[in-house]
C-alpha cells in the first residue's frame, strides 16, 4: 500500500490534533472540496474534527461519514 502525502494523511490521532486541524484548516478544507463536499459540509467536518477530536484518514472517508443520516449533529 502506497502511502498518501495528504494533509489528512499527516494529522496526528493525538491530543494535538485540534491544534494541528487549525494549523491545515485551508489544505484539510481543499481535499474535502475536492472530495466533492460543499463548503458547509466542510466545515461542519473541519468543526467535528476540532471539537470532537474525531480524526479521519482522508477526506473522502470524513465526507462519508458526515453524509451517514445517523451521524451525531455538530
Amino acid at each position: 500500500m502506497a502511502t498518501e502525502n495528504t494533509a489528512f494523511a499527516q494529522l496526528p490521532a493525538d491530543d494535538t490534533l485540534p491544534r494541528a486541524v487549525r494549523e491545515r484548516w485551508v489544505p484539510l478544507q481543499a481535499e474535502l472540496l475536492r472530495a466533492g463536499a460543499c463548503w458547509e459540509e466542510s466545515l461542519a467536518i473541519l468543526r467535528e474534527m476540532v471539537s470532537h477530536r474525531r480524526p479521519f484518514p482522508s477526506a473522502a472517508e470524513a465526507l462519508a461519514w458526515y453524509r451517514k443520516p445517523y451521524h451525531p449533529p455538530v
